[in-house]
């Protein structure tokens, strides 16, 4: 509804009621994206591959860095064999982390994109969120394996705690989707 202000208000804008104001439009209706660090957890498995390539897809498009990272989750249930060493058997994990991580961004990434990795020690979930917080990622890209409900329900979801908590955006890639990289 238009509504035409009387002589009186043209004399006095203070007077024009407010359905004559026209709302001001905004020059985009979007907002741009800005990527400037993405995150991509990887476990080795084929979905985590492919989560890496769509995360290098994304930083070629915006021109981000990718950080990779791989979380070496160490339990230890007693033994009646006496003690072990610990110590040396985290740091055999940690060095074969390091080097398949490497590999894989050799392989994956190459030499035209920013990129690093990381191999950390803990529970994933909180490795996760805690990299993103320290690195002040725009986004996490993590990939979802599909277990079965029994499966999720005894062990949890990583990428469900990722996606509760993390301080920024996180794209799952589910394992059977449509394809768009």
């Amino acid at each position: 509804m238009n509504t035409i202000p009387s002589p009186e208000a043209e004399q006095n804008p203070q007077s024009v009621p407010p359905a004559a104001v026209e709302p001001e439009t905004p020059k985009s209706a979007f907002a741009p994206i800005r990527l400037g660090k993405i995150l991509v957890p990887v476990d080795f498995s084929d979905p985590s591959r492919k989560a890496l390539k769509y995360a290098t897809a994304f930083a070629a498009h915006f021109r981000a860095s990718v950080i990779l990272l791989h979380v070496v989750e160490f339990n230890f249930v007693g033994s009646d064999f006496g003690l072990v060493e610990l110590s040396q058997v985290e740091t055999d994990m940690r060095e074969s982390a390091a080097q398949r991580i490497g590999e894989w961004l050799k392989e994956e990434v190459g030499a035209g994109l920013s990129a690093e990795s990381m191999v950390r020690c803990g529970r994933p979930y909180l490795e996760i969120i805690d990299t993103a917080k320290e690195s002040e990622v725009d986004m996490i890209l993590i990939a979802a394996h599909g277990h079965s409900s029994l499966a999720h329900i005894l062990l949890g979801s990583t990428v469900e705690r990722v996606v509760r908590h993390a301080p920024c955006p996180v794209l799952v890639l589910r394992p059977v989707q449509h394809e768009f990289v």
